[in-house]
């Protein structure tokens, strides 16, 4: 008859024969999920798989937020004036991508930046609107700045726009750090573009 002890170096032996073998013959990531599925559940942490995935959906969320404040600002009477929208909500595996016929927010986990900047179609797509013409950036002076390609980055302290646009038919790109207090601005054409951190004495769009 064996004892308890015995059954549980049994069981030990087997499970570490089992993993030996998972990763002898290339089920190691497999295994890996598996297992911290099967922890997470018990100890009450979240796998990398999970963590993503919870994070993507507040990106989505927040996305829709910033729709809604991006209409909400074209909707004012004002213009010459700040869009408020709490910008830092993103992080640094979500990007916002801006194009003149559109605006989305893509997940760009463990992709590499200098691919995602000579490329669009990369990353997941996460949510899209189809704002348009939001492609462009007001300098410090409030001068609209027009690039082919606006790409909206939070890997940094504050987050930063890269242009993507052509000279002479030859490509080149720039950044530009974003306001956090009003991360958009509203011209008086009524334009709506990112807006640079350097820009000062900034009234809110009401």
């Amino acid at each position: 008859m064996f004892s308890i002890r015995k059954i549980a170096e049994i069981l030990l032996v087997l499970i570490s024969l089992f993993i030996i073998i998972a990763v002898i013959f290339g089920y190691g990531t497999q295994l890996k999920g598996s297992i911290e599925k099967f922890l997470g559940k018990f100890l009450g942490f979240e796998t990398e798989e999970e963590k993503i995935h919870n994070q993507n959906i507040r990106a989505q969320e927040e996305f829709k937020n910033l729709i809604n404040h991006i209409e909400a600002c074209k909707n004012s009477k004002d213009n010459n004036c700040g869009c408020d929208f709490n910008v830092k909500t993103f992080n640094k595996d979500q990007m916002i991508l801006s194009r003149t016929a559109s605006l989305e927010i893509i997940d760009i986990t463990n992709t590499e930046k200098n691919e995602i900047r000579k490329k669009v179609s990369f990353g997941i797509p996460l949510e899209k609107s189809d704002i348009k013409n939001t492609n462009c950036y007001f300098d410090e002076k409030f001068e609209k700045k027009e690039v082919d390609v606006a790409r909206i980055f939070f890997d940094k302290e504050k987050p930063y726009l890269y242009t993507t646009s052509k000279f002479l038919f030859i490509p080149w790109g720039g950044t530009i750090t974003l306001s956090t207090e009003y991360p958009l601005y509203k011209d008086s054409k009524e334009n709506i573009c990112w807006l640079s951190e350097k820009a000062k004495n900034i009234k809110e769009c009401q």
